[in-house]
């Protein structure tokens, strides 16, 4: 219709100019053209109307991830604007490790973000776990009364899906690398009124008290700053049997590197426990 009224439009300028048709006969015309282009444009606008309800029947998620178990059957009946969730979709790459600090360590993680961003290692309470490697991402805004923790987030790739969510994992908060430190077992660390200490064995087999100054954990291990040298024994057990200057028995021949003390070229320094929790960005689709 649009096309026709349009055609004889052209035609009726030609005439109007030789007084062959009338002025009123013009104008008539014209405004059929505009009637038509007016109907076309209506029903462009019911298709639209009508795709947007199609639309409607479809419930798309607004994440990659995978869907769990449906919460609704066929033939439930569902309504709009209820909060009534339909399932629930995981996204399972990246997914996110949430852990805690005491609040005590929150001041050296806030030094050390503002160098740039942290590395959060996480792996699972398996035997030969592979470590992945992400990012922290988040830091709660509020240390949790009940706890005196605080929240933090990181953030790694799960292309593989090795992590589950709501599966416990075990993390890591890179600080700092502290190079060439020298590292002891925890055992062999003793505390007394004067601070912490350890029992060096000397070459003569006497036992030599040293106080020592103690730095993060490592696993079994702690960092001491100062008061033992690489490659120097220490005691690990039977402290309550030493005397300072006295004697010492060693258990079986000393291995190479020595048995309780270990120089190490770096070791991370990690205020966080040792555990915390996969969990996705939870999507959830509602009708």
């Amino acid at each position: 219709m649009l096309h026709l009224a349009t055609v004889e439009l052209t035609r009726s300028e030609h005439l109007v100019k030789t007084n062959v048709v009338t002025r009123q006969d013009h104008d008539t015309k014209a405004n059929a053209v505009a009637v038509a282009a007016a109907r076309v444009a209506s029903s462009l606008a019911a298709v639209r109307t009508a795709e947007l309800n199609l639309d409607y029947c479809s419930i798309r998620s607004p994440i990659e991830g995978r869907a769990g178990q449906r919460l609704v059957d066929l033939g439930n009946v569902v309504q709009a604007n209820n909060n009534q969730t339909l399932l629930v979709i995981q996204r399972l790459d990246p997914i996110y490790a949430d852990f805690t600090i005491a609040e005590s360590d929150l001041s050296e993680v806030q030094r050390n973000m503002s160098r740039g961003p942290l590395k959060v290692q996480v792996w699972l309470p398996e035997p030969s776990a592979e470590v992945r490697t992400g990012e922290l991402t988040f830091v709660d805004n509020a240390v949790q009364d009940a706890t005196g923790t605080v929240k933090l987030r990181a953030t790694l790739s799960n292309a593989d899906q090795l992590f589950w969510p709501g599966r416990f994992v075990r993390v890591r908060l890179i600080l700092s690398t502290i190079k060439g430190a020298v590292l002891v077992p925890v055992e062999a660390v003793q505390a007394s009124a004067r601070g912490p200490f350890v029992y060096v064995i000397g070459p003569d087999l006497k036992a030599d008290l040293r106080p020592v100054s103690t730095g993060q954990r490592h696993g079994d291990l702690v960092v001491v700053s100062r008061g033992v040298k690489a490659d120097e024994r220490v005691v690990t057990v039977g402290h309550l049997a030493i005397m300072p200057g006295g004697k010492v028995r060693l258990d079986g021949p000393r291995p190479s590197p020595s048995p309780s003390s270990t120089a190490s070229p770096s070791s991370s320094r990690r205020p966080s426990p040792p555990g915390g929790r996969a969990t996705p960005a939870p999507g959830k689709s509602h009708p």
